[in-house]
């Protein structure tokens, strides 16, 4: 039997490149429920999100419990690429806050619980018509069926 190689994806995180190899068991015991709930909340999906918010307000306005949960997973996450990290040299870094959020999608696509897939375009307005509601065209996370 071969192996699949292993996808290895940069984090920009508190000030420095990181090179992330999807999650271990280790690290998806102690993050998977988190990264469930905060992509929950993210998309709009949960009691507490307003329909019309975007992902971005919407982590804006995160309540601090889930912030600090989204830390969580970026840490988990980072002693995946470097497993002598501390969480004392973790709580010491100084990332913006774009930064976590963006380090919290590539942890989640790591985790293996969602996977990129492509998003429908919108229809072609027909003559005469408004253009319709649609979605653009790129990629969305969806949970691994």
């Amino acid at each position: 039997m071969s192996e699949q190689q292993e996808e290895v994806l940069p984090v920009i995180y508190g000030g420095r490149e990181w090179q992330l190899p999807e999650l271990g068991a280790k690290q998806l015991r102690n993050v998977r429920a988190k990264i469930i709930a905060i992509t929950d909340f993210l998309d709009g999906t949960n009691a507490e999100t307003k329909e019309g918010q975007t992902a971005g307000y919407r982590f804006v306005h995160m309540p601090d419990a889930m912030y600090g949960d989204m830390l969580d997973v970026v840490f988990w996450g980072l002693t995946r690429a470097e497993p002598e990290l501390t969480r004392e040299a973790f709580d010491e870094l100084k990332p913006k806050d774009s930064q976590l959020f963006a380090a919290f999608l590539i942890v989640r696509r790591q985790s293996g619980l969602f996977v990129l897939v492509p998003r429908k375009a919108p229809d072609a307005p027909k003559d005469g018509d408004a253009p319709q509601e649609g979605e653009e065209p790129g990629e969305v996370p969806a949970p691994v069926a």
